[in-house]
């Protein structure tokens, strides 16, 4: 649902226009499990408009250094006041 809500927003388009940025959060100390390239780690990031700074999202990448090795998979969408929200089952 989460995936449908960032397409119909068109954020990677916003992202690639310079109509919203990425704002780090959280990058991991530790390697993720899985084939991953040496280096690699776990970040949640916000995307906000460029705009006027108004948070949208908050989603998960893996990076190395300052370099995307996968987009962002959107946790948490705003659309006006209302908030979507994807959460793991314990």
């Amino acid at each position: 649902m989460l995936w449908e809500f960032y397409a119909i927003l068109g954020l990677r388009n916003k992202l690639a226009r310079g109509q919203a940025y990425i704002r780090p959060r959280r990058t991991s100390k530790n390697p993720p499990r899985g084939d991953f390239p040496e280096g690699t780690r776990s970040q949640t990031v916000d995307i906000l408009l460029t705009i006027n700074d108004y948070w949208i999202c908050r989603a998960h990448r893996y990076v190395i250094g300052s370099q995307e090795v996968t987009g962002p998979d959107p946790k948490q969408i705003r659309i006006d006041d209302l908030e979507f929200a994807l959460y793991r089952r314990a």
